[in-house]
């Protein structure tokens, strides 16, 4: 197969001729899907390390120079080897009904491209499961964790997001976010544009943009958005408007994966409105809570705590 094709093909920018093509190779045999699949995990890996430069629709240029294909390996050989630090990719079997895992670690983020071309962008410490190959009928995912979606267009085959907690959501062709992690009571989906719907339980809901659904503790509501700076994390940023010292807490609790205890119950509890870069670390956002908030901390690395006393 050719690279530049197959790589259009993976971006979604390849024609309806030359995805037939590539089609036809995958069917003529087994040794085709299997390189097929291994050029999908240099993709990914390259996509993830954002050292892949592909080609618009018009294709007036080469995607990938033989030059850069022979450092692209070697780049891939170190980076699979450093993404232990963080996320993980994995691929249970090398057939068609082959599934593909990429965990994100505690604050760490990812970006994929799923077989039929939609991207999807991993927060910190989130599960995204999906086939190699998509059916013919339905394009199923699951999500344990938080995930934006940009979902490519096909009103044939819906997309589907299943949670941990057993809320699924449906689109055709859409951009939202979805949070459900598991050990969590709670699960929301945010609509950026398109159309979706929300089946939890025996409750089903449309949303239209700029609308949330939460579900928590049972309880469904739909709510208007008004702070579109919460859904930044995408941009590796993570913002908290008009929050109790609390509540940021709790968040930094989730993004980072540790545990936090506040031992004095006289701490003010002021609300703020703080933004941190999520690769800064937990500890730079709690020295920029102490200019709010008076208050130190120990840290026990044994344990994955932090204790905030006064």
């Amino acid at each position: 197969m050719n690279r530049e094709t197959l790589y259009r093909f993976f971006y979604g920018t390849a024609t309806s001729k030359e995805g037939n093509e590539i089609r036809k190779h995958l069917e003529a045999s087994d040794e085709n899907w299997k390189e097929f699949l291994r050029e999908r995990k240099l993709f990914d890996a390259l996509l993830l390390n954002d050292n892949l430069e592909i080609s618009g629709k018009t294709h007036n240029r080469n995607v990938l120079s033989h030059k850069f294909i022979r450092e692209a390996i070697k780049v891939v050989a170190i980076f699979l080897f450093a993404i232990g630090i963080s996320f993980l990719w994995m691929q249970e079997s090398d057939n068609q009904d082959s599934k593909t895992v990429i965990t994100t670690l505690n604050g760490q983020m990812a970006n994929a491209i799923l077989p039929d071309g939609t991207k999807v962008w991993l927060n910190s410490n989130t599960r995204l499961e999906y086939p190699v190959s998509f059916d013919r009928n339905k394009r199923e995912v699951h999500v344990d964790g938080e995930v934006y979606f940009e979902v490519a267009h096909n009103t044939k085959k819906p997309f589907v997001v299943y949670t941990p907690q057993q809320e699924n959501v449906e689109v055709m062709g859409t951009k939202f976010y979805v949070e459900a992690y598991s050990g969590q009571n709670s699960f929301e989906t945010a609509l950026m544009e398109g159309s979706v719907r929300v089946n939890a339980g025996t409750k089903s809901v449309f949303l239209l943009p700029l609308q949330r659904v939460v579900v928590k503790e049972g309880r469904m509501s739909v709510e208007k958005i008004t702070d579109l700076d919460v859904y930044r994390w995408r941009e590796g940023l993570i913002c908290f408007k008009s929050k109790h010292f609390t509540e940021i807490i709790e968040g930094l609790k989730k993004y980072y994966g540790v545990n936090i205890s506040i031992t004095d119950r006289n701490i003010k509890n002021p609300q703020l409105t703080v933004k941190f870069r999520l690769s800064d670390g937990i500890e730079h956002a709690l020295r920029v809570l102490q200019h709010d908030v008076r208050f130190s901390y120990l840290r026990d690395d044994e344990k994955n705590t932090f204790i905030i006393q006064k």
